[in-house]
């Protein structure tokens, strides 16, 4: 595995605290850095492939909690329905990437992204390789960003 360089992801964890920040109305925190594959149960993921001068997955695996709180919040109602959350959590993390994507710029790594993928985390609860993790934490709960990307041309 290569993992990706400090200023990776250092565009990816601030676009999600700036993302939840806005969105809670209240800070996020940065928790814990590791190495690892297992997707925790219960969790919403969803993955966002990037290509270009990096090239692969991004994972963003929210607990239950957060993401119910998220989606009312974006919904702008007191409850959504259970396949709602999912779609309200893909929109997001659609949203951050595409707020990483600036400092990526300017750090020399012109990517693009493609649409958000739902990850079933029940049916496959381990990724294929291990990735470098990231764990935000705010008062309703954690956003994991696994970051499965890799400079292109480099195989996993």
């Amino acid at each position: 595995m290569t993992e990706p360089h400090a200023d990776v992801v250092n565009a990816f964890v601030s676009a999600l605290a700036r993302v939840l920040r806005t969105s809670l109305n209240e800070p996020a925190r940065f928790a814990s850095l590791h190495v690892g594959r297992a997707i925790p149960a219960p969790s919403v993921a969803v993955s966002v492939e990037l290509t270009g001068a990096l090239c692969g997955p991004v994972t963003w695996v929210f607990s239950p909690d957060l993401a119910r709180v998220l989606a009312t919040r974006m919904m702008m109602c007191d409850e959504v329905p259970a396949e709602t959350v999912a779609d309200a959590v893909a929109e997001l993390s659609n949203i951050v990437t595409g707020n990483a994507t600036g400092p990526l710029h300017d750090a020399g790594y012109d990517v693009e992204i493609l649409p958000p993928v739902i990850y079933d985390s029940v049916a496959h609860p381990e990724l294929s390789r291990d990735q470098l993790i990231a764990t935000i934490a705010a008062s309703n709960g954690t956003v994991r960003v696994y970051l499965g990307v890799e400079l292109a041309g480099v195989a996993a």
